[in-house]
C-alpha cells in the first residue's frame, strides 16, 4: 500500500525542491520548468488538514512523472530537486542539456 501524506508535506516537498509556484484559485497550477522549458503541470487540490486522498495522491504523483518510490523519496527528503531532474532525464522527459 502507497504511503499517505499531507498536503503540507507534498506541497513543501515541490515548492522547496523544485522550485514550483502554484497559484490560486479552486485548484492550484503549477508548472516544473527545466531550462526554461515547460516539462509538467502539477495541480494540487485545497486540502487544509490530514492526508491527501489516495487517488488524489496518485493523481499528482502521475503528474510528477516519478514512479510511487520516487515520489516518497521527493517528499521524504531523500532526493533532492537536481535527483528529480536526473529521475526525469533517465525517462527521457527532459530537454538535452545545453553544452
Amino acid at each position: 500500500m502507497p504511503k499517505q501524506f499531507t498536503y503540507r508535506q507534498v506541497t513543501d516537498a515541490l515548492e522547496r525542491k523544485l522550485g514550483i509556484y502554484f497559484g490560486q484559485g479552486s485548484e492550484r497550477n503549477g508548472w516544473y520548468y527545466s531550462q526554461g522549458v515547460k516539462i509538467t503541470r502539477i495541480t494540487l487540490p485545497h486540502i487544509h488538514h490530514g492526508d491527501i486522498p489516495a487517488g488524489t495522491l496518485h493523481e499528482i504523483r502521475k503528474q510528477t512523472l516519478l514512479s510511487t518510490p520516487q515520489f516518497a523519496d521527493l517528499v521524504e527528503c531523500p532526493m533532492t530537486g537536481a535527483g528529480y531532474a536526473t529521475a526525469l532525464q533517465a525517462k527521457g522527459k527532459l530537454p538535452t542539456p545545453n553544452a
